[in-house]
């Protein structure tokens, strides 16, 4: 079963680029977790504190030891979470 997950980020007021540079990388270090299908990072074209990741996961379990990782705590929350607007983080069912 795969799983996926669209999260969208809003920088806080002058941290966009601390944002941008802490989701490039993030998103090497999680696609070499195993099970991981598809991490890609996008930013805005009209808004540069607006950045969306598209997930793909093989199962929960890949996704739970990304979020359980060094990489996770140490990027994700420290150089994206901290310095954003509350996340948005949705979980979607893959049809086809």
């Amino acid at each position: 079963m795969t799983v996926v997950w669209y999260v969208k980020v809003r920088a806080r007021e002058g941290e966009e680029a601390r944002v941008r540079d802490g989701l490039a990388r993030l998103a090497p270090a999680a696609r070499a977790v195993p099970g991981c299908r598809r991490f890609d990072v996008h930013q805005e074209s009209d808004d540069p504190r607006a950045f969306s990741i598209y997930e793909q996961w093989a199962d929960h379990e890949a996704h739970d030891a990304h979020v359980r990782s060094d990489h996770f705590r140490d990027i994700a929350q420290a150089e994206v979470s901290d310095r954003s607007e509350p996340l948005e983080a949705i979980e979607l069912e893959l049809l086809a």
